[in-house]
């Protein structure tokens, strides 16, 4: 009779944990797809569009004639420091890598990246802070690499 009951109070502590090791999963998968919801609704939040219109319509990023605390410079900030958020993000497995390699969100990326990369330089040169946007950079590369 001990021995019964022990193997069917062991049976009980499997199951229990078994359970509690996949609704850990589901929660943790349910977090990330809420990452990426929170993600797409602040990219349409009228701020962050209009800074990112600012970028598209960016030619070339000259540092003689734009003051850092100008209201063009907030704007390119705005996105740089974004997307820095973001590549942290995924780089701690908050938001999955997936949502911006198979998606065109990533080559907005790649786009965006692109266009500041003179800015974030002149940025890490001017202040001597080589970490600066450097997860922007990481998103960048994980997504460039990706997309070869």
């Amino acid at each position: 009779m001990g021995f019964q009951m022990g193997v069917i109070f062991s049976l009980i502590g499997a199951l229990t944990g078994i359970f509690g090791m996949l609704f850990s999963i589901i929660g943790f998968l349910h977090n990330r797809m809420l990452a990426v919801t929170s993600y797409l609704e602040y990219t349409r939040e009228p701020e962050f569009i209009e800074s990112r219109r600012f970028v598209w319509e960016l030619m070339a990023y000259d540092s003689k004639s734009m003051d850092e605390d100008s209201e063009k410079a907030y704007k390119i900030e705005n996105i740089i420091n974004t997307y820095n958020m973001i590549g942290l993000l995924v780089r701690k497995h908050q938001l999955p890598k997936w949502f911006f390699k198979e998606t065109s969100t990533g080559d907005m990326v790649i786009q965006l990246y692109d266009k500041l990369r003179p800015y974030i330089t002149y940025r890490r040169e001017k202040h001597e802070i080589k970490t600066y946007a450097n997860q922007f950079e990481y998103l960048y590369m994980l997504i460039a690499t990706s997309k070869r």
